[in-house]
Parts: C-alpha cells; sequence; structure tokens
C-alpha cells in the first residue's frame, strides 16, 4: 500500500508534524511505500496518487482539501473546516471539535516513569517544541530567577533548532536540538510545556505536567484535557505560588490527572498501515462528494448525502466474501434463533404478500416475470412459481443457487451483479431486492443495469432497514455502530421518493414493517405497554424494516 503524508512545516507550527510524519514512515518502512509531501509538492500534484492521503495540516484548508477529491483522506488531529468531511479522523490529543473521531492513537509507545510522583520537584525540564514561537521557555526561566527559584530546582531546557534564543545563564543545563526527550522526561519529576505532542509524551510516560501556553486555544485544549496551567503567554504568579505552596493537594491533582494516561496508547503507524478503504468518499447513488460525517466508528465511518440524503458507509477494513454457507445458517440463526432454511415458510408466507403489491400496482393480471436479486435459497422465487408467473433469481452465494436449481427446479444464476450484471434476452415485469440492496457499494452503475431489464411501467420492489425507525431515533450512534459491517447504504421513507427518482422509477408505495415496542426507551422494558407501543409505531411509522414499491418510468 502507498502512503502519502502532508504535515505541516509552516514556520510557526512548531516541529511536531514533521516529527510524528517521520515516526509514521519509520515505522512502516518495509511494510508500505510512505513519502513525506512538502506544500509545493502537493499543490503541484508531485506525488504518488496511488493509496491513503494523510493530512497532518493542524487545520487543513480549503484549496488542499479540494486537492484529495477522488483519493482516501485521512486526518490527524485534524480542527478545520473539513474536519467532517474528512474520510477518517485519528486524534492523538483532545480537541475542542463536537464530532468524534473514528480513533485516538499516538505516534509511538512509551516506557512509563518507576519512580513515584514527587512535589515540590527536584528536577524539572522546561521543552516548548523546535521552534518556542511565543519565548515562552524564556519567560518561564526569567520567572524562576526573578523568584529566586533557578537554585531550587534542577533545571534541564531543551532548545529547538527553531528557538530565536540561544544564549542562556551559565550554569543552566541546556540541551540543543537533541532527536528524543524520553530520558529526560522520565528523569524529572515536572515537565514544564504547552498543550501539544511533548506535553502528552510526558503524561504517557507518567510525568507530571505543568502548561504555560500560547494561545487561548491551546488553554481550551488543555482544560478541556483536565490538565493545569500557569496562564497564556505569561505566569500567573498566585496561580504557580498556590500549587507549589500546597504540595499535598497538588500531588493528588496530578495523580488524578495522570490517571487518564495509565493506558498505553494505540499506535498511530499501525492503524494507518492497516487501514484498507472499500470506497472513494462520494455518494453511491448520485455521486455528491461534499458529505458531512454523522457517525465515526474504527472500522468504517458513516456520511449523509447533502443532495439525495442517502446514508452511506465507507468501511476501512478489507472484507472477505462474507455471503458463504455459515452466512444463512450460523449468522442466521444468531440473528433470529433459526437457520434460513428453517425460516423459509415463514419468509415465503411474506413473499406471498409482497408480490401481491406487486401484481396489484401492475395494469393487467397477465403472466408476468419477476427478477429477484439477492434470492438466497429462494422463498420469493417459490411463491411467484407457485402463483403461476415466471421466476428468475441472482444469487453470489453458490451453494444457495445449487439449492434453487436443484431443490426448488427455478432458473438461478449465481454471479456478483455489482461486478458483471447478466445480460437478459428478455425484460421482466418485476425486479426485488429483498433486504439485498443496502448490502451494494455501487449502486449507480447497478441501478443503472436494473433499470435496462425492466419493462416500463414494471415494478420494483425494496425492503430495506429503515433508518427512520426507533432504533435510530433512540440513539442514532448505537444503531449506526451495530449495523452490519456488510451494510454499505442506510435508506429512510422520507427521502426514497427522491432517490428513486435518480434511478428512473416513480414511487408509488410505502409499507412500513419490523415493529417492535420492546425497543422503544424506558416503555419498551415494561410488557403490559407492548401492545401500546406497537400502535404507536405503526401509527407514525418508526418500524425498523420498511418495502418500497417503485414503477418504471423511463429509461436511464
Amino acid at each position: 500500500m502507498n502512503l502519502t503524508i502532508f504535515p505541516n512545516s509552516l514556520p510557526g507550527n512548531g516541529k511536531g508534524h514533521v516529527k510524528r510524519a517521520e515516526q509514521i514512515q519509520h515505522d512502516l518502512s518495509g511494510y508500505h511505500t510512505v513519502r513525506l509531501v512538502n506544500q509545493e509538492e502537493f499543490q503541484n500534484n508531485a506525488y504518488d496518487n496511488d493509496g491513503l492521503l494523510v493530512f497532518d495540516q493542524r487545520e487543513t484548508g480549503e484549496r488542499d482539501f479540494r486537492l484529495s477529491k477522488g483519493k482516501s483522506a485521512i486526518a490527524l488531529d485534524e480542527g478545520g473546516l473539513f474536519r467532517d468531511e474528512m474520510d477518517y479522523l485519528v486524534d492523538t490529543l483532545p480537541n475542542l471539535e463536537k464530532s468524534q473521531a473514528n480513533v485516538r492513537a499516538f505516534h509511538r509507545c512509551f516506557d512509563k516513569r518507576k519512580a513515584e510522583l514527587r512535589f515540590p520537584p527536584e528536577k524539572i525540564l522546561i521543552t516548548f517544541g523546535g521552534e518556542d514561537e511565543k519565548n515562552l521557555s524564556s519567560l518561564l526561566l526569567d520567572f524562576f530567577m526573578d523568584q529566586g527559584l533557578d537554585k531550587k530546582f534542577s533545571i534541564t531546557l531543551v532548545q529547538g533548532p527553531g528557538f530565536k534564543r540561544t544564549q542562556w545563564p551559565l550554569g543552566l543545563r541546556v540541551l540543543k536540538n537533541p532527536e528524543n526527550i524520553d530520558k529526560e522526561i522520565l528523569a524529572s519529576d515536572l515537565v514544564f510545556t504547552h498543550f501539544g505532542l511533548s506535553c502528552f509524551e510526558a503524561l504517557y510516560q507518567g510525568v507530571s505536567v505543568l502548561l504555560v501556553n500560547p494561545s487561548k486555544y491551546h488553554e481550551q485544549l488543555g482544560r478541556k484535557a483536565g490538565l493545569l496551567s500557569l496562564g497564556v503567554n505569561c505566569i500567573k504568579k498566585q496561580c504557580f505560588f498556590r500549587l507549589f505552596n500546597n504540595p499535598k493537594k497538588t500531588l493528588k491533582r496530578f495523580s488524578h490527572q495522570l490517571a487518564n494516561y495509565l493506558k498505553t496508547p494505540e499506535l498511530l503507524s499501525q492503524i494507518l498501515g492497516n487501514l484498507r478503504p472499500e470506497a472513494i468518499n462520494r455518494c453511491p447513488l448520485c455521486d455528491e462528494h461534499k458529505n458531512k460525517a454523522i457517525g465515526r466508528f474504527p472500522n468504517k465511518t458513516y456520511f449523509q448525502c447533502r443532495n439525495c440524503a442517502l446514508i452511506y458507509a465507507i468501511p476501512f477494513s478489507r472484507r472477505e466474501n462474507p455471503y458463504e454457507e455459515s452466512y444463512f445458517f450460523d449468522d442466521y440463526k444468531k440473528q433470529y434463533g433459526k437457520t434460513y432454511l428453517e425460516d423459509f415458510d415463514n419468509i415465503k408466507k411474506n413473499s406471498f404478500d409482497r408480490l401481491k403489491i406487486m401484481l396489484g400496482l401492475m395494469a393487467s393480471d397477465k403472466k408476468r416475470g419477476f427478477l429477484d436479486i439477492g434470492c438466497a435459497y429462494g422463498p420469493f422465487l417459490a411463491a411467484v412459481n407457485d402463483s403461476g408467473h415466471l421466476a428468475q433469481g441472482i444469487e453470489i452465494s453458490s451453494h444457495a443457487v445449487d439449492y434453487v436449481t436443484r431443490k426448488l427446479k427455478l432458473p438461478c444464476l449465481c454471479c456478483d451483479v455489482e461486478k458483471d450484471f447478466p445480460s437478459f434476452e428478455q425484460t421482466f415485469d418485476g425486479v426485488s431486492f429483498w433486504y439485498v440492496l443496502e448490502h451494494f457499494a455501487l449502486l449507480k452503475s447497478l441501478l443503472s443495469n436494473v433499470n435496462k431489464c425492466m419493462k416500463i411501467g414494471g415494478i420494483l420492489a425494496l425492503g430495506l432497514p429503515n433508518s427512520q425507525g426507533i432504533s435510530m431515533i433512540k440513539n442514532k450512534l448505537a444503531y449506526l455502530k451495530a449495523h452490519p459491517d456488510d451494510h454499505f447504504t442506510l435508506w429512510k421513507p422520507g427521502t426514497i421518493k427522491k432517490q428513486l427518482k435518480l434511478a428512473g422509477f416513480r414511487l408509488r408505495r410505502i409499507r412500513i414493517t419490523g415493529h417492535h415496542g420492546e425497543r422503544f426507551p424506558v416503555f419498551g422494558k415494561i410488557k403490559a405497554m407492548g401492545g401500546i407501543l406497537n400502535q404507536l409505531s405503526r401509527f407514525f411509522g418508526l418500524g425498523d424494516t420498511f418495502e418500497v414499491y417503485a414503477e418504471k418510468e423511463r429509461d436511464i
């Protein structure tokens, strides 16, 4: 896999972004091709376009983000306007954004400090990054000297390559441009720094941190992370002595602060190295690409199209074909308490009702031809055949196809309709996807092929999970997280009319199904309320599934 990292290397933004990119490149060398690009290379498109594009910009600009169109865009600690439009987010540091990242990780792991916390400290480390644009190192050091504290502590100061000041008081221990300060952090009792990577490097090593921040934004971030601060571009004298004159209370606060960072963080390079996006971030129905995420999880991100309102997922873990024999037996039984074949008669019974609706929407009662895509073991095909009509199936599972052709003696093709949609000599009066359409990522081309194999006036029937149902309303993130990983899209009755029109169909009927009173919050646990809640579910259309019947009105 190719990985292109675009770190922020502009003056005034510190050296942390480049340092992190170099660490990822080092970790993944030998496994993946990792390249670092600068601003000019990125904007001139002078890099390999394949693979993943990783933004480490802090605030990615509009021009840069638009240049990523057509690529899988991953962002690290993104705080800009396009955070919600990024395919995948990794946060290293706490942020002020309302939207949650897919995962939290750090760019390297750490040894833990073995000595007990000590306060007041004996050894202090001052480190304000590679540039120290606001000269906070000098500010803090001058404060110590003015208060006569420089002799009380053993102080080590880290001077980065971008420092304006290079001359320091005699006797002060200065580390100039060190490659790594882990040993210095572990040997210290207290680290003075600002909110940033160095701050969390110390915390993950189990060393107390006291902040002096360069901006109000950094101060807000530090406050959200529960860290103690002495001020913004200043040292608040009262605050300093309040902490140092109450050592027991301060030590307790530091202990509580560090408790949040006892767990070793996930490794950023491992997460990036394992990402395998299965689609480019654009609506699979209308191709709109300026969409915002509505749910993020370690293995997938959900977006909602701003044009047609379709909810779609971008999975980030490579999927093998899940539709083997176990899918219809072991997996089905875990969900419904019986295997698919054990449930065959019940599904077939429901199929007669669905077929009746389809036939009722057609112009005459003559013999009709039906195509069921994703027919599984053929209960709908059996209902069509028993009703005296022509039935044809398509299914990706070879085991299911064998059952339909051998046991039911009905025609059924084994193929993946996304990759190779079959050509038919005849056109069909009805085409159905019973809880199958949501499994497809390439909707536009698929529905175009479906349209071509149907007669004008033919009926398209869909069974779909309802993203306006009670489960989604009750807890959107829990619903999305639990949604099967092989489902690429989520549909809702309120937007289906517009979505079908894009594919050349006119909505004729919606039927809300899957009513579960027990899924209602609070009252759903009361058995006596079951009947009332089911009635409410039907009245307000809160079922967790729905059926759609649409007429083909034009060729596309």
